[in-house]
């Protein structure tokens, strides 16, 4: 993948979900308990070592970009959802993540203020309709955002 400049598939995030990868790379937390046991680990006796076990074993096949790839999508995107979402959005937005049945982005960075959370300029408000929500703004990166590109150009026919 690295060498031809590939993503990582749809099949291959699957079966990563199937087998608890993504799970793990969050560490502990009720997430484990929907896999009975990951590399031999049940889900109680899971802890933050073995989801390092994870991350060595990533770092050890010497390709960042693969790494990246498979590692950004909960690294960042995730930890605002557990932390911050409503329990519905949380059941349905981690459920499908962890499986591997879809991915999540993170745009946070404004090309004014960075990474500055608190003064991000960009806003998302919910269409007179309540079907859409309209964008109004600029994102600088967006992280795994390149999963997305379909969306993107979708989006840009539109307007």
């Amino acid at each position: 993948m690295e060498e031809d400049g590939l993503y990582p598939s749809e099949d291959l995030y699957q079966k990563l979900g199937s087998i608890g990868f993504w799970a793990a790379k969050m560490g502990p937390g009720p997430w484990i308990a929907n896999y009975p046991a990951i590399g031999g680990v049940s889900s109680d006796e899971f802890t933050y070592f073995h989801e390092l076990i994870v991350i060595e074993e990533m770092a050890a096949l010497g390709y960042p970009g693969v790494n990246d790839a498979l590692g950004f999508i909960l690294a960042l995107a995730i930890p605002p959802v557990v932390k911050y979402a409503s329990k519905s959005l949380y059941d349905k937005v981690l459920d499908e993540v962890i499986s591997g049945r879809k991915k999540i982005c993170l745009a946070i960075t404004d090309p004014d203020f960075g990474s500055d959370v608190a003064n991000i300029t960009c806003r998302a408000v919910k269409s007179s309709c309540g079907s859409f929500y309209i964008v109004n703004g600029i994102k600088k990166w967006i992280t795994t955002g390149m999963y997305f590109t379909n969306i993107l150009k979708d989006f840009k026919q539109v307007l």
